[in-house]
């Protein structure tokens, strides 16, 4: 009950400035202009200093098996997901159907993960949790990309290596595993950006969430949706994973990271290939509003059983 009661409080101050992004929107001090640039300085500035900084450690032996075990796990789960999403999402509508699937197979392991990940384990759970985001980042540019557009010829090797996710995390393991120390004229500034990571991308999706209307919450199907991608995936993965033998940090981090809301590329993908975005925009809104009820639980089971 007392881990139970800490994760409620962490999950509740990211929606408490998730409600002030909701906030600022509903009083025109947030537009859509002023969003994307704050967006683009997140995943610029703010996320590679922070996941660079999380390498900024010692090497050793126990950090590096955990680094591996992190990647090997994160790369099952999405698998894992993608068979799913096949096995489990059916609709008359193949465009539809399409969003559907890449809602439940993609987390917001950023934006939403980050801040989770920092606020239960610190700088370790960033340290891990940037493997995570590096393969969101792979996956999400193939497999994603290639699914949303509809050809299963065309894979954007380039854009899943040339992004501010794989790319930080690769000089973030070559500080670490060469044991190259940040310099101090270097580590602060980049501190005072990481301590960006938290307020900015909460403002953001309450700046999203503030666009949901009533007659959002009618399409009854995007609740199954919705079920899969916080409840019944989520469980299965943390499942697997426990009866495989994954334990500690890395079993939470990955539990974490597959327990946060739909991520805002859902809609991305959807607009870069006309697809219907609004709903897109719609699924990945409610499960974030959503998650503030799964989120405590999911990560409480885990923590039980992680130690």
């Amino acid at each position: 009950m007392e881990n139970f009661l800490v994760i409620v409080n962490q999950v509740a101050v990211l929606f408490i400035l998730i409600g002030i992004g909701f906030f600022l929107r509903k009083i025109n001090m947030f537009n859509h202009e002023t969003v994307k640039g704050v967006t683009n300085i997140v995943m610029y500035a703010v996320t590679p200093c922070v996941i660079i900084r999380s390498f900024n450690r010692e090497m050793n032996t126990e950090l590096l098996h955990g680094l591996l075990l992190t990647f090997a796990v994160a790369t099952i789960s999405y698998i894992f997901c993608i068979l799913m999403s096949y096995l489990l999402v059916r609709d008359k509508d193949d465009s539809r159907a399409r969003i559907f699937r890449f809602a439940i197979i993609f987390s917001n392991t950023g934006f939403m993960g980050i801040p989770i990940y920092q606020a239960v384990l610190g700088d370790i759970g960033v340290f891990y949790g940037s493997i995570y985001i590096a393969m969101f980042n792979v996956f999400s540019w193939t497999y994603g990309y290639s699914m949303m557009e509809g050809k299963t010829k065309k894979i954007s090797l380039k854009k899943a290596i040339i992004n501010p996710g794989v790319l930080s995390t690769i000089i973030g393991v070559i500080i670490f595993s060469a044991g190259i120390p940040l310099p101090g004229l270097l580590e602060m500034p980049m501190s005072y950006m990481a301590a960006l990571n938290t307020p900015l991308p909460m403002l953001i999706i309450g700046f999203y969430l503030a666009a949901l209307r009533l007659s959002d919450f009618k399409d009854i199907k995007q609740y199954y949706i919705i079920a899969l991608k916080l409840i019944i995936l989520p469980v299965l993965a943390i499942a697997l994973s426990y009866l495989f033998g994954v334990r500690g940090d890395v079993f939470l981090i990955c539990a974490i990271a597959i327990s946060t809301p739909s991520a805002a590329s859902t809609t991305m993908f959807s607009e870069l290939f006309g697809r219907d975005s609004a709903l897109a925009s719609r699924i990945v809104s409610l499960s974030t509003l959503l998650s503030i009820i799964t989120l405590p639980i999911l990560i409480t089971l885990a923590q039980g059983l992680a130690y």
